[in-house]
């Protein structure tokens, strides 16, 4: 998405990028980034996706992924009902996935055969979906969970949704909506990218959204009261997070206990739904 796109939200824009439940506790370490390495525009799609070819102009139907495909004479082809019959844990939101200038509806849900998916309904017509699972190294089955879309410098608003959860940690993963398809936002080693949202007495992880850019900040002690910190700034590039800068410091309590704090949330003000939403 160009950087004078406006972009419009038909939901309100309350903090509500993970609204962060600065989670308590510690159950365990959080997962470990993904390092975007070197900066890159390849566009690289892991695990697997529809793919929807633009239409022709004809109608046609087959029966594959969520539902039956039909080819709607748009601009991308229709991969029936989000979320289909039967599915169950569904949240929506509205996105701006594909950069028209209008909201598109974003859906995650649990399919009948329980696995988890994110699907988007485009305000121009036709839909995509894409595995979203991700254990992400913490225990228990969680139904992916929809947050919303920001603007991080591609050609439509990156989904962001809660993938994976644990007792004082969440695991939230980035989606894209490339060329009628909808993907998982990869590091340019093609590797899933995830980021945890939360932390303990001695670590915190938070992601941040502005000027088109995510940031993600890790804050780590030895004896819970002076910190090492490490905010890295990246930008969409395809369904590619390629790193621009990464800036290093120290916080210390009770000084900078309120500069910690953001350490341990998600701030994208864009977003419609919060991790207790």
């Amino acid at each position: 998405m160009t950087d004078d796109h406006q972009r419009r939200h038909s939901g309100p824009l309350a903090l509500v990028a993970v609204a962060l439940l600065v989670v308590s506790g510690c159950a365990g370490s959080a997962p470990e980034r993904e390092g975007a390495g070197p900066s890159s525009s390849t566009t690289v799609t892991a695990g697997p996706t529809e793919s929807f070819a633009p239409s022709t102009g004809s109608t046609s139907s087959t029966t594959t992924g969520d539902d039956a495909t039909t080819d709607l004479g748009g601009a991308c082809t229709d991969d029936g009902p989000v979320p289909p019959a039967g599915a169950s844990d569904v949240t929506e939101v509205a996105a701006d996935v594909d950069g028209d200038g209008r909201d598109d509806r974003v859906a995650s849900y649990r399919r009948a055969d329980g696995t988890g998916r994110l699907g988007v309904a485009l305000a121009a017509g036709g839909t995509a979906a894409v595995d979203a699972s991700d254990a992400g190294g913490l225990e228990g089955p969680t139904p992916p969970r929809a947050l919303g879309g920001a603007d991080l410098g591609g050609d439509g608003e990156t989904v962001l949704a809660v993938t994976s959860a644990g007792a004082s940690v969440v695991v939230v993963g980035l989606f894209q909506f490339v060329e009628c398809s909808l993907a998982r936002v990869t590091a340019p080693s093609g590797q899933t990218f995830a980021l945890p949202v939360g932390g303990g007495v001695t670590h915190a992880d938070g992601i941040s959204c502005a000027g088109g850019e995510l940031v993600a900040r890790s804050a780590m002690s030895s004896d819970g009261e002076t910190f090492a910190t490490e905010d890295t700034h990246y930008r969409v590039d395809g369904n590619t997070l390629v790193q621009i800068r990464s800036t290093r410091g120290t916080l210390a309590r009770p000084g900078d206990a309120a500069a910690l704090d953001r350490y341990s949330t998600l701030d994208c003000p864009t977003l419609e739904r919060g991790l207790g939403g």
